[in-house]
């Protein structure tokens, strides 16, 4: 049924300033205000229209017969005082399909009703904002009466010229909804839950040399990506919520803004534990570094913890991508239960809504098939997030939620939105949806943890849980080579053996490790810097080395055949550690061994190596110097020792020889003075 409404006859001054009234007394009742919402609910205008129409503000629902009142911005600019507003109601749309034509323009449905309004006769609370007020589901002034059922309706708002020429529009959705503010308005079944998980994350905030990332800095800012998020949700601490912060994100040093929100955010929310940087954990175990992926998660979960001085929930897990090894290293964590993408399960249309279920792991060939419990993220409502409309976005939004709530037929049921990671969108966008979810009849905000608790598993004819699989995800591969994060690895993990993991060395090498596998590091410019954030990881490493001072090359005097050899170390670590010396000539011995290994404690100490001399004269001693497992080479040095010293078998040699010498003299002398006697004798 179609209904024009001559308006003129119908809106006079005290109808405007009526309208004012009620809308500023609905939006505080059924957009929710509070304390925590200085903008002023559903109702706030962005800071300027750059449209002819657009939305600014819409009752989150209606109850039939009650009012629906919109906000809209006209452009003076781009109107004329005789234009007039057309606002037409199409059949109640009753699927996931049918809702996605209508927003795609594709189809609107058949036209239920329809109310023509003059422009001059909109009364405006001032700007460019034109109120409207609707009766749905009886008569009246400026009623639709066709939308009494409750149900979701396309509701077209146009911008027309006196000669019905249309100069802008755009569709939002009336909610229509029975009973009263908490009536439970399906069947007298529970609200929808809706588990609503923000990741709050970038790429790594800092730059090889040692610089923030700018475009990471400007996210932090209150105007920036990130700060946006943080201040909606600071501004409305009473929307159960959770939250996914990035470990490395909100720890850096350019992104304290974040810092005071942040803190107030998670004292009321979930806190989920999550990887280091934003890592695709499935490329990383499929490349054999499964190790630097456990990593990834440990620093992230310590890192958190830290920052919120309490530990995030790591049972809880956002797995996204997700494959079968990622699954089976969370469960290694602890993690008991998952949200995932519906995209990434076979048949994941069939999760909207979703309810827990149970999600097979497909182990290697000879390892046990486990299970874990799941959700599954509604990608299609999460889509909506970027529409070119602030306020729409966020009633589409709504309006979708609503949908599924009516979709589940009674049956206990709920939405997992995730938003996208890289999310850019204002801020009227989180704020009308946060104040659209304060008190609705279909809807109920909740904590991922609560969704698993409160939404009861999905079950199969039988009774018995069902279960479901995974897509084949084939992941891209590192943006650096496997061989040389592993090669990094070791080292960064010999260095923690050595001076112990609460180093700030330590920690700081295993940080630039940690960057290098970041998804974010994508194409050719990317990539470098991946390969860079492996050589600070290394040079960091070097430098922890070089901490450790090792005796100047020089030459060293023996003037006995046993003596010692006296070498000073310097550790200007702030930790005790221990080296293992290796000692190498080849005319030098070492009574006591020539490895040994060696306690430096901070500052000097000095140590006497015992050695024995082979022989004098001038040769070279080899000192190398590594950590006592031997996996660190810190040093290596040559020295030159000069020996002075006789030994015992020379001193007995040459005693032998003088011996000999004197008895040879002796026996010579004798033998002559007989060869003079015998020549005497025979002379005379």
């Amino acid at each position: 049924m179609t209904k024009r409404i001559a308006p003129r006859a119908r809106f006079s001054a005290s109808w405007a300033g009526g309208v004012i009234a009620l809308i500023s007394i609905t939006s505080l009742v059924m957009g929710g205000v509070s304390a925590n919402d200085p903008s002023g609910g559903a109702f706030a205008a962005p800071s300027r229209a750059t449209e002819a129409l657009s939305l600014l503000g819409q009752d989150p629902y209606t109850v039939s017969g009650g009012e629906l009142n919109l906000e809209v911005s006209i452009s003076s600019s781009l109107s004329e005082p005789t234009d007039n507003v057309v606002i037409t109601a199409q059949s109640s749309v009753t699927n996931r399909a049918a809702f996605t034509r209508v927003v795609n323009g594709t189809n609107t449905g058949s036209v239920l009703d329809q109310v023509e309004i003059a422009l001059t006769a909109l009364p405006s609370p001032g700007g460019s904002a034109r109120a409207i007020s609707l009766t749905l589901g009886a008569a009246g002034a400026l009623a639709l009466p066709a939308l009494s059922a409750p149900g979701v309706y396309p509701l077209t708002i146009a911008l027309e010229q006196a000669n019905g020429q249309v100069r802008e529009s755009f569709t939002t959705f009336a909610v229509v909804v029975e009973g009263g503010l908490f009536a439970s308005p399906v069947n007298n079944e529970p609200r929808l839950a809706v588990a609503w998980v923000w990741p709050l994350v970038a790429g790594p905030a800092e730059l090889p040399n040692g610089s923030a990332d700018p475009a990471v800095s400007a996210a932090a800012l209150p105007t920036g990506r990130l700060g946006r998020q943080v201040s909606a949700l600071s501004r409305h601490l009473d929307i159960p919520i959770t939250i996914s912060p990035g470990p490395e994100t909100v720890t850096a040093r350019n992104t304290s803004p974040l810092r005071s929100g942040l803190l107030a955010v998670a004292a009321r929310a979930q806190v989920l534990a999550g990887p280091y940087v934003p890592v695709d954990i499935p490329s990383l175990i499929e490349n054999l570094l499964s190790g630097i992926a456990d990593n990834e998660l440990a620093t992230g979960n310590t890192a958190l913890s830290e920052y919120f001085s309490s530990p995030p929930d790591i049972r809880t897990a956002l797995a996204n991508p997700v494959s079968p090894g990622a699954l089976t290293l969370l469960r290694a964590r602890g993690t008991t239960r998952v949200a995932i993408s519906n995209s990434a399960l076979v048949n994941g249309s069939r999760s909207v809504p979703t309810a827990p279920f149970s999600l097979k792991i497909t182990p290697p060939a000879g390892v046990n098939e486990t299970t874990i419990s799941a959700v599954a993220s509604d990608d299609g409502i999460a889509n909506l997030l970027t529409g070119a409309s602030p306020v729409l976005s966020g009633q589409l939004v709504l309006a979708a939620l609503a949908l599924n709530a009516y979709a589940s037929e009674g049956a206990a049921k709920g939405t997992v939105l995730v938003n996208p990671f890289d999310l850019d969108i204002p801020e009227e966008t989180f704020s009308t949806i946060l104040n659209g979810l304060r008190n609705h009849p279909l809807l109920k905000p909740v904590t991922l943890e609560s969704f698993f608790s409160e939404v009861p598993a999905v079950q199969t004819s039988t009774g018995a849980l069902e279960t479901r699989e995974l897509t084949t995800y084939s992941p891209p591969a590192p943006p650096v080579k496997a061989s040389a994060l592993n090669a990094t690895a070791n080292r960064v993990l010999a260095l923690q053996t050595f001076i112990g993991s609460d180093a700030r060395e330590v920690r700081t090498a295993n940080q630039w490790l940690l960057r290098a596998p970041s998804a974010t590091f994508t194409e050719a410019a990317g990539q470098a810097r991946a390969r860079r954030s492996l050589k600070d990881a290394q040079a960091r490493v070097t430098a922890a080395l070089a901490q450790i001072e090792i005796p100047n090359p020089g030459t060293i005097t023996l003037t006995s055949e046993n003596g010692s050899i006296p070498l000073t170390f310097r550790n200007n670590l702030d930790q005790t550690v221990r080296v293992r010396i290796s000692l190498a000539s080849e005319k030098l011995s070492f009574p006591t061994g020539s490895t040994q290994e060696l306690e430096l404690p901070p500052a000097n100490t000095t140590v006497r190596i015992p050695v024995q001399a082979r022989t004098p004269g001038t040769f070279v001693l080899r000192l190398n110097v590594a950590s006592s497992d031997g996996l660190l080479i810190i040093a290596v040095q040559e020295f030159k020792v000069r020996s002075t010293a006789v030994s015992t078998i020379g001193i007995i040699l040459m005693i032998g020889a003088v011996v000999v010498l004197a008895a040879w003299w002796i026996l010579d002398a004798r033998a002559r003075r007989k060869k003079r006697r015998e020549k005497t004798a025979v002379a005379a």
